[in-house]
């Protein structure tokens, strides 16, 4: 980064960025980055600098956009940065003596408090520029939901077994709207962090399909089990479900929540896109 905190703290930075969100390209990581670089960093550091809060010769050796749904980001520099990294390292001979040296840093996880925000996070250690960035939100929410689901799709099966076809379809359509809402609050929707309803899950998960957001699949099956509800629960109108059909709904209730549950996996466990000086890897 710049060694003078009067220019542009990222102006020519060689960066190498790694994102924790299977679902970013490339290229929205890219565009991301050169917008939190615009937009947020540069102007707030000259904010600062003209407040008299930062000195035009101080180095800009770390920073960092804290993302809250609703609000302004949070921007830190250097000591204010709260960040965990992952790093591998190795040993080599420096006049005579074994040091460990950085090789690079694999991820970066914000620490327990703050991991339901998302972030931008850019570090210059030993002449080298890295970067960090987390798209998702509400992660220990996100799993809270997932944990809920796993146990309504674990009756589901066990139903199943059993024949009770009707405890299988309730179970399960609980299973599938709780990991449909857990895509939402990933996502930051304040929606589904309140009271919500089975409509609104249901309306959202159709919209999200026709942006390509949703697999089709997974959305067919909601509105599957949306319409069993009436006749398997209520029985104010006639259902039928054999054990084919109903298998092949838990396979892909399944399929579903084991996404979410890699999707909201710690960023350490997460091999997104990586903008390595300047060049995109998928």
């Amino acid at each position: 980064m710049s060694s003078k905190a009067s220019a542009d703290p990222t102006d020519g930075i060689d960066v190498s960025i790694v994102v924790a969100h299977p679902r970013w390209t490339p290229e929205m990581l890219a565009n991301f980055k050169d917008h939190t670089v615009q937009t947020l960093f540069g102007p707030e550091l000259q904010r600062r600098i003209a407040a008299g809060a930062w000195a035009e010769d101080e180095p800009v050796r770390a920073a960092q956009a804290l993302l809250r749904p609703g609000q302004k980001p949070e921007i830190r520099f250097n000591d204010e940065v709260r960040i965990q990294l992952g790093v591998t390292q190795e040993q080599r001979q420096r006049n005579g003596e074994t040091v460990e040296e950085l090789v690079n840093i694999e991820w970066f996880e914000l620490p327990a408090d703050e991991q339901a925000y998302a972030h931008m996070t850019l570090l210059s250690v030993g002449g080298r520029d890295f970067g960090g960035f987390d798209a998702r939100y509400h992660l220990p929410t996100v799993r809270e939901h997932l944990v809920a689901a796993a146990e309504f799709l674990d009756t589901a099966r066990d139903a199943l077994e059993a024949g009770r076809l009707r405890a299988f379809a309730e179970n399960l359509f609980a299973a599938v709207e709780l990991a449909g809402r857990a895509f939402f609050v990933q996502a930051g929707d304040a929606r589904f962090l309140r009271r919500g309803t089975h409509g609104l899950t249901q309306a959202e998960f159709n919209r999200a399909r026709k942006a390509g957001n949703v697999d089709p699949a997974h959305a067919d099956l909601l509105n599957t089990l949306a319409r069993f509800r009436p006749g398997a629960r209520y029985l104010n109108r006639s259902w039928e479900l054999d054990a084919a059909a109903a298998r092949d709904m838990l396979d892909r209730a399944s399929e579903l929540h084991a996404r979410m549950a890699a999707e909201s996996a710690p960023a350490r466990e997460q091999r997104g896109p990586v903008l390595r000086r300047g060049r995109l890897d998928a």
